[in-house]
């Protein structure tokens, strides 16, 4: 274990940016923002970090150093967050967001590469499982961490602790993490399908961030899905368009709709963590299913969110008509989330592994850059489109779109089923 310590830096980072981003939203709730900027704030995070990731990764390769940015990005991470702590105003919290999406995406790239390349091949499907599943307690961790501590202090005093925790990570990184001996290209590296165990899944979901797309792969894949746009591949990308894009509309104006439910920040931030916890413990179980029925599962989970999404609006509308005590509120929203945090774990599973078995298999790396990169267009965009609706026409009308756009996806990927099985 003792060689194994610097992963430890990615629980702690995630704890950080788990807590941070519904944080931020709260706090621009508290100063006169709404809904609306909470989507820009969204869209500027995704906006900045989505190319940034590109960018990192390319000149990690380049330089052939992964370590430098694993540590640019930690520091930048605890740099941020007291940058966080003395804005006052939306428009510094804009800014800093700016900083945030380009500066801390740093380590992800290189963070991936780390896992696989300090250990043999044979135990690729160990870390990258381990990290995923501390990534994921970590920002649970945080969230409980950031409810407590805000229960007692203000915003300036909750970001500065949660720093402690990104400078514990720089430093842990610091003195732990060694340089690869060997650098590997991204382009190189892919993954195999055949029976799916909860290791190749698991290895399969970390190729989004390993496999990164080029320019002129995407234009390829441009061309194809305008000569191929019913069928294969070209097919399920558009499927998972429209899926993430009611995925990012329905989830960025849900911390205006709770403070206007009368919620408290810290009953916000400790709901938020519920889902991260849940999605772990269904991860072993979906594995398996998503083996047998990949796109039968994805189905359900999508289409169960049809009627999980309108939840919550309806009950804002009954604690405002029915005077809903807050045990009962809190009640149905831990429900509500765990509902979520179960399908999550069923959408995540399920899209990464069809991601490798619709694309071909010399190409597979490239597929998953591609499955990246519309996942980041569609919460850049569903980011301020959910945030604007919001504001100009309520929750529901916003989560109405979302479902709308949850049932194109159940069509689209309907007509996958025979040609993916």
């Amino acid at each position: 274990m003792g060689r194994e310590h610097w992963i430890h830096a990615f629980l702690l980072s995630n704890a950080v940016i788990g807590a941070l981003n519904v944080l931020v939203a709260l706090q621009i709730i508290s100063i006169g923002g709404g809904a609306y900027e909470i989507g820009i704030f969204t869209t500027i995070i995704n906006l900045t970090s989505v190319p940034s990731l590109i960018f990192w990764a390319k000149l990690s390769d380049y330089l052939a150093k992964r370590k430098a940015f694993v540590l640019l990005g930690l520091g930048s991470l605890f740099l941020v967050t007291i940058l966080y702590s003395f804005s006052r105003e939306i428009g510094e919290i804009y800014v800093i967001s700016a900083l945030q999406g380009f500066l801390v995406s740093s380590y992800i790239p290189a963070a991936s590469m780390m896992i696989i390349e300090t250990r043999p091949k044979r135990l690729w499907d160990k870390g990258i499982a381990s990290y995923q599943i501390s990534s994921s307690l970590g920002s649970a961790l945080g969230l409980v961490i950031g409810s407590f501590v805000k229960q007692f202090y203000p915003f300036r005093e909750t970001y500065i602790f949660l720093s402690l925790f990104g400078f514990i990570s720089f430093i842990i990184a610091l003195i732990f993490m060694k340089e690869p001996k060997i650098t590997l290209e991204r382009l190189y590296i892919t993954t195999r399908v055949s029976g799916i165990s909860l290791g190749e899944i698991m290895r399969m979901m970390w190729s989004g961030l390993v496999n990164l797309p080029k320019v002129s792969g995407i234009i390829r894949l441009i061309k194809e899905l305008r000569y191929s746009l019913i069928r294969g591949f070209p097919l399920f990308l558009i499927g998972c368009l429209s899926l993430f894009l009611g995925i990012a509309i329905f989830f960025t104006p849900l911390p205006a709709l709770f403070k206007d439910m009368g919620l408290d920040d810290s009953t916000i931030l400790a709901l938020n963590a519920l889902p991260y916890i849940v999605a772990v413990s269904f991860y072993n179980k979906f594995a398996e299913k998503s083996a047998k029925s990949g796109l039968d599962l994805l189905i359900k989970a999508v289409f169960s969110r049809v009627f999980i999404f309108p939840s919550a609006p309806l009950l804002f509308l009954a604690v405002k008509a029915l005077k809903l005590s807050w045990v009962i509120t809190v009640f149905v929203l831990c429900v509500f989330y765990f509902l979520i945090g179960m399908t999550w774990s069923a959408i995540n599973i399920t899209t990464n592994a069809l991601v490798a078995r619709l694309s071909a298999e010399t190409h597979r790396g490239s597929g998953y850059g591609y499955f990246n990169a519309i996942i980041g267009i569609a919460f850049i965009i569903g980011s301020y489109v959910g945030g604007w609706i919001a504001r100009e026409m309520g929750y529901l009308a916003s989560t109405l779109t979302s479902v709308t756009f949850l049932l194109a996806s159940v069509t689209i990927f309907r007509e996958l089923i025979e040609e993916a099985y």
